[in-house]
């Protein structure tokens, strides 16, 4: 696997689809506002915490403070995101 280090500000918005090849996310610092479709409930993801198993289901994350993400994809695929209401910053 492969991560991915993203920063979304307060507020930011980002929307993996499947076509993300997103594995998991570790919310390393801050705090996120995540859901995924179809609804398995609302989730409050602070650091430390991991959502698993993303490849086959579309997620939308909300910073809900100033945040790092580290996003996981298999070795043999590129990170892809959607177009975000608001761009996160890859490191």
């Amino acid at each position: 696997m492969t991560s991915y280090p993203i920063e979304l500000h307060a507020g930011h918005v980002l929307r993996l689809d499947r076509r993300a090849a997103v594995a998991g996310l570790r919310v390393v610092d801050g705090a996120v506002w995540a859901t995924t479709t179809p609804a398995d409930g609302d989730m409050v993801l602070q650091a430390g915490d991991t959502l698993d198993d993303l490849r086959h289901v579309p997620v939308v994350v909300q910073a809900l403070a100033d945040t790092v993400l580290t996003l996981t994809v298999p070795e043999h695929s590129r990170l892809s995101l959607a177009r975000p209401a608001v761009s996160p910053s890859i490191r």
